[in-house]
């Protein structure tokens, strides 16, 4: 019984291995491989044998070009030694010659300094006698000032009593004079007051006064610059028409003339296009609006001498008769 059970199992265990055999594929697409599939042992092999083939050579080609990097770091960087090397170098020799140099000022100046030191140490003790001397001498002299100054104090305090008694005795009769006059303030207070009631009475009452009078002086003056107002426009009126009447009737010409330039200190000539009457008859020439003297040579030929200069753009206005 138990040796038929054995055979089944051996029997079962074969026929699942045949089972596992058969699904292994025979040729591995690893393009469109999925996860049902078993690729064989021989497909295996070869696909981790490429992709460590491809991996060896990609690393191999990196040593070899990080080989070549470091080889021309290194000759770049011995190149860089010999330079600092050089510059070193250099500086040491400049850095030897320099130090002499300087031991040599060095030297010379501990001996300035020797000798200085030396002299300084006369010139103090020359010094050290002659404070010796001072102070003594000063000495002296303190106790001369001391006693002096003693009896000065003593003197100033004396003083200074007989002042105290005679202050006390101001103070006390200038109490008395301040009750006094405290008591004759007070009195001129009430006065004053009773007076500047007075005056700032009599004050409103004029200033009420002198309102009303000045509203009647401001009345008065619009009333009179109103007339003079009208007046000067009547004036006005009654002149213009007596100048057109005169340009029109007496045979009177205005005329402008432009352009003249006569510097200053020299004569300003002109000539208008219209002759012009002299002699008994008005002739009349203005600048700018103002009139200024001027000499008629005749007919149209005129000129100023001025105390200022005729510029291009200044307007001459010449009016009288026509000729």
């Amino acid at each position: 019984m138990l040796q038929r059970t054995k055979t089944n199992e051996t029997t079962n265990m074969a026929q699942i291995r045949s089972k596992q055999i058969a699904d292994f594929l025979a040729n591995v697409n690893w393009a469109s491989v999925t996860n049902d599939q078993i690729a064989n042992a021989s497909d295996v092999k070869d696909y981790v044998d490429a992709a460590i083939s491809t991996e060896h050579s990609h690393h191999t080609a990196e040593t070899a070009a990080l080989v070549a990097d470091l080889s021309s770091e290194i000759a770049a960087t011995n190149l860089d030694f010999n330079a600092v090397n050089a510059s070193i170098d250099s500086l040491e020799g400049k850095s030897a010659t320099d130090l002499s140099s300087l031991e040599d000022r060095i030297s010379a100046e501990e001996s300035a300094l020797a000798a200085e030191i030396a002299a300084t140490n006369g010139d103090v003790t020359s010094i050290n006698t002659r404070v010796a001397a001072e102070e003594a001498a000063r000495a002296s002299v303190d106790v001369v000032l001391s006693n002096a100054l003693a009896a000065e104090i003593a003197a100033t305090n004396a003083d200074f009593t007989s002042s105290d008694a005679r202050i006390l005795a101001e103070e006390g009769a200038r109490a008395a004079a301040d009750t006094s006059l405290t008591s004759r303030l007070a009195a001129e207070e009430a006065a004053r007051a009773s007076v500047d009631t007075v005056l700032s009475n009599a004050l409103a009452a004029e200033i009420a006064a002198t309102n009303g009078d000045v509203a009647s002086i401001d009345l008065a003056i619009a009333g009179e610059i109103a007339r003079a107002t009208s007046a000067e426009s009547s004036l006005t009126s009654r002149v213009s028409s007596e100048e057109l009447a005169r340009l029109e009737g007496d045979s009177y010409y205005a005329e402008v003339v432009t352009g003249i330039d006569a510097p200053f200190g020299v004569p300003a000539i002109f000539d208008t296009v219209n002759g012009y009457m002299g002699g008994v008859y008005d002739l009349e020439v203005y600048v700018n609006g103002l009139k200024v003297e001027f000499t008629h040579n005749g007919g149209t030929s005129f000129e100023l001498n001025l105390a200022y200069a005729i510029e291009p753009t200044d307007n001459i206005m010449v009016i009288g008769v026509k000729a």
